[in-house]
């Protein structure tokens, strides 16, 4: 099949979409698949691996607008269509410009991806209410512009809110990463028929990176792994430790605007470690006796989650979003902000051996739901149904 993603970009440092797009890109191809990867990069240029045997057509350049960028993508398709048998949207803001394609008269299959709320312009104002009914009113309530900016920014929500899912709905297909990201796509109106659940899969060669060495002392050793920012919950996390000193250490492996806040103003059982290299986080999982994912919005996935179930460490993550279906019986949970449950969670998970050795008994099975070659298949099996 020639396959043609559509992408903002491909940056290898920064986040999981692009190492995901990169891996899934390169299995294809390893199948006999010709791949192409299109890019707009709105407001950097790709950050390209060192190795990669799929194609990459820059359609954009940093320096265009988005409204450029979405026209470059219409004209790329309608300029590609005859040798193209599926387009796959990996970007999720680009989807509804599948349902203009399909409109203007396209007739190559069209599949887009949902691995963040497209509809949302401020995540870190997510509620409940917002994530299951993101109205106009409230893109505007949770847009941090002044009143003039607010004001020029009504047509764009009014677009989100009423045409976005009109326009989505006319693809072929939307891969949700996780059962939480198509259950709240489907209360902001997009049809549930179209929607199937296709999570990210482990990449095997993660847990072999790098040199395994103990990297921490005797104590239970809580890890954490991601950006510092409000909605990862980190703050809650060193509520936590502020008061369990006797025998935990915290490890904050990542970087962000809260690094120097948090790291100043951390207590003495808080280490931090700044931003590591994916080739050398396997040896902080395996030397961690747990992983803490403390986030407080509805995450749509949590690679990290994955990667420290690869290093066979069992994990503890906030009770919302996808991280509590990605570890099933492999963890515990606590509710987001609550740093007393964590508290409590985090001490019954020291003492109590039974209920440890039980969650980590349980690692093989879960992280066994995320398998790369099940998972490729059925993206196979969903193109090739789309071409019949």
């Amino acid at each position: 099949m020639n396959i043609k993603f559509i992408t903002e970009k491909i940056h290898m440092s920064r986040g999981g979409a692009s190492r995901s797009l990169h891996v899934l890109a390169s299995q294809l191809e390893q199948r006999g698949h010709n791949v192409t990867i299109a890019t707009i990069n709105i407001g950097s240029k790709n950050q390209l691996p060192v190795q990669h045997e799929y194609l990459v057509n820059e359609i954009g350049n940093d320096s265009e607008n988005i409204l450029h960028s979405c026209g470059s993508i219409i004209n790329y398709m309608e300029k590609k269509e005859k040798n193209t048998d599926i387009f796959h949207i990996f970007t999720p803001q680009f989807n509804f410009l599948g349902g203009i394609f399909k409109k203007k008269g396209g007739k190559t299959p069209i599949i887009g991806r949902l691995n963040n709320y497209a509809f949302c312009p401020n995540k870190s104002m997510m509620e409940s209410q917002c994530y299951l009914n993101c109205t106009t009113a409230s893109k505007i309530k949770h847009d941090v512009g002044d009143v003039n900016e607010k004001i020029a920014n009504i047509p764009k929500y009014m677009f989100k809110t009423h045409l976005d899912p009109i326009l989505m709905n006319q693809v072929d297909k939307l891969f949700a990463i996780s059962p939480s990201v198509k259950q709240i796509y489907i209360s902001n109106g997009i049809d549930p028929e179209i929607i199937e659940v296709m999570p990210n899969f482990i990449d095997k060669s993660f847990s072999m990176k790098g040199k395994k060495k103990a990297l921490f002392d005797g104590c239970f050793n809580i890890l954490y792994v991601g950006w510092l920012k409000e909605i990862k919950g980190v703050r809650t996390l060193i509520e936590a430790a502020r008061k369990l000193k006797n025998g935990f250490k915290f490890h904050i492996v990542g970087d962000g605007p809260l690094y120097s806040e948090l790291s100043n103003n951390s207590p003495s059982n808080v280490e931090y470690y700044g931003r590591i290299d994916n080739s050398d986080l396997s040896s902080f999982y395996t030397s961690a006796d747990l992983f803490v994912h403390p986030g407080n919005w509805p995450e749509p996935f949590g690679r990290t989650i994955l990667e420290s179930l690869q290093c066979q460490t069992p994990v503890l993550t906030s009770n919302i979003g996808a991280p509590p279906w990605i570890a099933g019986n492999a963890g515990l949970q606590f509710e987001p902000k609550n740093s007393s449950e964590l508290i409590s969670q985090l001490q019954l998970l020291k003492q109590n051996n039974k209920v440890y050795n039980s969650i980590k008994k349980s690692i093989p099975n879960e992280i066994s739901r995320f398998e790369m070659e099940p998972i490729i298949q059925k993206i196979l099996k969903t193109y090739n149904e789309l071409q019949t």
